[in-house]
């Protein structure tokens, strides 16, 4: 009888070792049961791209989360590097832990600040040390993503007094551009000093590498702050959407016991998505379904359970930071994408997991969780001890002209709306509007609850800062939308006026109330986290689209409202931008290939294999150990 032979796949995942290539099997034992994914070939080491003595800086300035930064300020880096010249350095000024290293991203000297914390809200301290390095290397150009760090560049350029562009959707070596009117214009200028950069700009892949010279900075010594940080508390992951959810556990058609599976997204204390076949299955609700034609996620992790990973959910986290992958398929598409594989049976590795966590308590304290927005009713005391009525509060909200998307035509300002409704319930609210009195959208304030507006007549790219401080210094609160939906649209209005005022100014709110000559305000953050601050007023207060506010059309409320005008501005417009049609797609920032023609025939013909550390070998508490050991490794657990 002839004897069965077992086929081995020929194209299955191999390492190098000093004895050569040695393919990986499976269940083989010996050996360390963590093992990289080899690439077919050897890359190239890289090139120094600085090799004289730095006579210039860029600097580039991003904040850290978990002792790493994200893939939006990798690109910043790497803009920075491409923009540098030959005796031009990229310094890079990272607010809080630093764990990883950037010289990937073209980095020549890196100052990290421990001092800094992204999860505590203090501005003044971070606008502090910027200053000072800013002070130290008289940089060139400054650029910061426009995510997080967005607040502290527009901060920046209030305080400094500088050319400045904020979303910045294309970036060349003389020349930035944004987009105007809902994406409908293209403004062009020369590069300005400061640039918030937004994402998908650049391409991070470079020819070369920086020095990546690393630098503590000592800790600034205490000062006054106008900022209070009430504290961020914790949310239930359950009650998150997939695209907020920091930690999410997906299943796949390789999970069986759905009950176990949620479990361990308890655990984690994790959102819980799926794969498109375990949702049509019935396994799951359609809204759980991450991909192309499902969600797309962000998370900084994702535990892909079951998952093969076909190329239409490979869309759905491809900007999640660290991936997890655990399937009996080490070649699965997954595995590519994956930074940890897991290869065994979904259910007895879910079950090791368990096991291995049950000793934490992990039901959370329903008094730790606090509602996200506080009551919007309570009184107002002045600062000098003075009982007034919350009515005789004096608000002011500017108001901007916006354009539906669809058609162009003018309408309210969405964001704006949102601050004219919050600001009806905080007392006596005045609307103040720079521009051209006779746009008809504005009568459509008063039927959104407004009674008087205020216009100063004003040119296009005229400086409105002087006019609009003038007439909000006697006000106790400057609520404003985020960014205008006409215009500019770079979201600096807020913070130029707050400099020039000396107000606090605080964004992202979502609540605001008022009390002994304090605002408290709900910041609504990145993963569905909720921060709570306090800042004496005056102050300005930026409201963010996410806010719970539903402002309503009433026709007849239209006819009731009153313009009046004020002096027009009188000055020089500002000529530096340069306004065409959006007629095609922004050109992607990025390094000329420059390679010979043996390493462009390899690039052509070989596939290199891409994917992190797989562990194939050893018992399911073992693997179980790994998954923990490298969520450990990375600062995403604390426990």
């Amino acid at each position: 009888m002839t004897q069965a032979l077992q086929r081995i796949n020929p194209r299955r995942p191999f390492q190098v070792t000093s004895e050569g290539l040695k393919r990986i099997v499976l269940g083989e034992t010996g050996g360390s049961s963590a093992v990289h994914v080899a690439t077919h070939r050897d890359t190239a080491p890289k090139p120094l791209r600085l090799v004289t003595p730095a006579t210039t800086y860029i600097l580039v300035i991003a904040h850290s989360e978990r002792g790493a930064i994200d893939v939006h300020a990798h690109e910043a880096i790497a803009a920075a590097a491409l923009l540098a010249k030959p005796t031009t350095a990229v310094a890079v000024l990272v607010m809080g832990d630093l764990s990883e290293d950037l010289a990937a991203f073209g980095a020549d000297q890196v100052y990290v600040s421990d001092s800094s914390d992204s999860a505590r809200f203090d501005p003044d301290h971070d606008l502090a040390i910027a200053t000072e390095i800013i002070a130290r290397l008289n940089p060139r150009h400054i650029i910061l993503p426009d995510n997080a760090s967005g607040d502290l560049g527009r901060r920046l350029a209030a305080r400094l007094d500088v050319s400045a562009a904020a979303h910045v959707v294309e970036l060349r070596p003389d020349a930035v551009a944004t987009h105007r009117q809902s994406g409908a214009q293209m403004a062009r200028r020369d590069l300005p000093l400061l640039i918030l950069l937004d994402p998908n700009t650049t391409d991070t892949a470079l020819p070369f590498i920086g020095a990546g010279e690393l630098r503590r900075l000592p800790a600034l010594p205490d000062a006054d702050t106008r900022y209070a940080d009430l504290g961020t508390p914790p949310v239930d992951a359950t009650q998150l959407g997939l695209e907020e959810a920091d930690f999410i556990v997906a299943a796949g058609n390789g999970v069986s016991d759905v009950p176990m599976l949620l479990a361990l997204a308890k655990t984690f204390d994790a959102a819980v998505g799926a794969s498109r076949v375990a949702v049509d299955d019935g396994r799951f609700a359609r809204d759980k379904q991450i991909g192309a034609t499902g969600r797309t996620v962000t998370a900084n992790v994702y535990l892909a359970v079951g998952i093969s990973g076909a190329v239409q959910h490979l869309q759905g986290i491809r900007s999640v930071r660290h991936v997890i992958a655990i399937n009996k398929d080490a070649s699965a598409p997954i595995a590519g994408r994956a930074d940890l594989t897991i290869v065994d049976d979904a259910q007895a590795v879910m079950g090791a997991l368990l096991e291995a966590t049950r000793a934490r308590n992990f039901t959370p304290d329903d008094s730790d969780i606090v509602a996200a927005i506080p009551p919007t009713s309570v009184p107002l005391v002045d600062g000098e001890g003075t009982d007034r009525a919350l009515g005789s509060l004096r608000v002011l909200t500017l108001a901007s002209v916006g354009r539906n998307p669809v058609n162009g035509a003018a309408r309210p300002d969405c964001n704006d709306l949102l601050a004219l409704e919050l600001a009806r319930s905080l007392g006596n609210t005045t609307l103040l509007h720079a521009g051209d009195p006779n746009q008809p959208a504005l009568g459509d304030y008063f039927a959104y609850g407004a009674t008087t507006l205020a216009v100063i007549p004003t040119a296009e790219a005229q400086d409105i800062i002087p006019a609009l401080a003038s007439q909000a210094a006697n006000h106790d609160i400057l609520l404003t939308g985020t960014r205008s939906e006409g215009g500019e649209g770079s979201g600096l209005v807020p913070y130029l006026l707050a400099e020039r005022l000396g107000w606090p100014i605080v964004g992202r709110a979502i609540a605001v109330t008022i009390a002994d000559g304090q605002a408290s305000i709900t910041q609504a953050l990145p993963k569905g986290q909720r921060r709570h601050v306090r800042v004496p007023l005056p102050a300005v207060i930026v409201i963010d689209p996410k806010a719970p506010f539903t402002p309503r059309y009433a026709f007849a409320r239209r006819r009731a409202g009153t313009i009046t005008q004020h002096a027009p501005i009188t000055g020089v417009p500002d000529t530096s931008w340069r306004v065409e049609p959006a007629t095609k797609r922004p050109v992607k920032f990025k390094a000329k290939e420059q390679k010979a023609g043996h390493a462009r025939m390899l690039s052509a013909i070989v596939t290199e294999a891409k994917g992190g550390a797989v562990v194939n070998s050893g018992t399911p508490a073992d693997k179980a150990q790994a998954i923990l050991s490298y969520l450990r490794t990375h600062k995403l657990i604390e426990w």
